[in-house]
Parts: C-alpha cells; structure tokens; sequence
C-alpha cells in the first residue's frame, strides 16, 4: 500500500460516499480539491480530500475508507501523510467539520485536531436526509483545527 496525490476526477464517487452521504455536496467541494489517495494492489482503497481556503489554510473536506480496508490504520497513515505533504506546500493551518460525537471526532483528536467552534444544525441545513449514528441524530458540527508544525495544534 502506498499513498500519492491524483487529480479529482480519479477519485471513486462510491468511496467519498462513505464519509460523506451528499453527492451534491461531494461534487461541490471536489472542484478545486487536492485528493491523496492509498492504493492496494492497483485499487484505491482510502481517499482524502483537501481544498485550500486562502494560501494558508486548507479544509480537509473527506477522509475515506472502503468498509473492507477500516480498523487497519489505513486512514490514519494516510492523514499523516496528507498532513505532512500539506506542511510542504506551505499549509500552516488545517480544518475541518465532523459530527460531536462518534469515532470520526477521537480520531481526530487522537491526530492532534482541536476543536474551535460549533456549528448549530449544520447537519440539518446541509443535508437532505438526516444522518443516525449509533441511534443518535447528528444536527450540529464541530469544527476541528490543526496548526501545522506545532506539537498540540494550539
């Protein structure tokens, strides 16, 4: 397995739809995006998708994983790597939003995100049909920051 940067159209719609449920909202954010990708034997298996916000800060809009390739520290590796790469384009500042709760918001915190703000029904604004996970309804996101070069993304 290794990972590379590959231009958006590459990238499989079935595999964004993993992390992310609105193929409108996909298509949006993957216009002027930089997309890392991890490759198994010729498959892509784990995308993330960047964009940059001014030259320099970025919102990672995308990390995903296909089902048969998770809990095997795919998508770890590969946010490293994407964080790494984005510390040579000069990137000094990474966001992101994600749920309050679930396993999306302690993997990022594990990585080194901290949370800035929440955004009040940013689930419910943003997409058609409601999103459950573990019984619960997301409605509001956190929106999780990461200062590049820093030890505890203050």
């Amino acid at each position: 397995m290794f990972c590379t940067e590959i231009t958006a159209s590459q990238v499989p719609l079935a595999l964004l739809l993993e992390a992310d449920p609105s193929e409108h909202n996909i298509r949006q954010y993957m216009q002027d995006a930089w997309c890392y990708v991890v490759k198994a034997q010729r498959q892509i298996v784990a995308a993330c998708v960047v964009g940059p916000k001014n030259a320099s800060c970025v919102e990672i809009f995308n990390v995903s994983v296909l089902p048969a390739f998770q809990q095997l520290g795919i998508g770890t590796e590969l946010l490293k790597y994407v964080l790494a790469e984005l510390v040579e384009k000069q990137v000094i500042r990474a966001e992101l939003s994600t749920g309050t709760f679930g396993y999306q918001l302690t993997y990022y915190q594990r990585l080194g995100f901290r949370v800035g703000s929440v955004v009040k029904d940013h689930f419910v604004c943003h997409y058609a049909e409601p999103i459950i996970e573990d019984g619960i309804q997301h409605k509001d996101a956190l929106r999780l920051y990461i200062n590049l070069g820093d030890s505890d993304g203050a």
